[in-house]
């Protein structure tokens, strides 16, 4: 009988880490010129869930951000302004960059308004949710105590002012 009963639980188990019934697949955005040009401005970091270790503590100092994209020289690649409230300390990084691989994808969840709808939260859980990822492997940001704006330059003055780090 207790073998039984371990075979059934050990049977079952799978279903505590199985994916919502409601789950419908991630559809891409075809990433080419039109949409690498409307990612170029200003974003704000709001949420982010992974299982990787070094990735959690980096989402656990991260109180609240937001960044600018601008273009670069480089072919699909945007020059990147990050602030950041790391605990009670506000970080600019201006030398940093993103470079996009175009038949790849990664999910995050960044807006251009500084407050998510109640809509665009629930829709940021349920794929949580659906990519297995766990309640202590999700992170949201803060919308107090945001770092001082930094006054939005236009894309020439920028690439004027930032000299562009080496891409390797």
């Amino acid at each position: 009988m207790a073998l039984a009963f371990i075979a059934i639980i050990l049977g079952l188990a799978h279903l505590l880490t199985a994916k919502p019934l409601d789950c419908e697949p991630l559809v891409p955005e075809t990433i080419d010129n039109t949409t690498m040009t409307k990612l170029l401005g200003k974003w704000f970091y709001h949420a982010g869930a992974s299982q990787h270790p070094r990735t959690i503590q980096e989402l656990e100092l991260i109180k609240n951000a937001y960044y600018f994209l601008y273009p670069s020289s480089h072919q699909d690649t945007f020059l990147v302004t990050e602030v950041m409230r790391l605990k009670d300390n506000c970080v600019v990084n201006n030398s940093s960059y993103i470079s996009v691989i175009r038949d790849n994808s990664t999910m995050t969840l960044h807006a251009r308004a500084q407050n998510l709808s109640t809509e665009q939260l629930e829709e940021f859980k349920t794929q949580v949710a659906c990519l297995g990822l766990k309640e202590e492997e999700t992170f949201y940001a803060s919308d107090k105590d945001l770092c001082p704006m930094e006054e939005e330059r236009d894309d020439k003055k920028h690439s004027v002012e930032v000299v562009e780090p080496p891409l390797g």
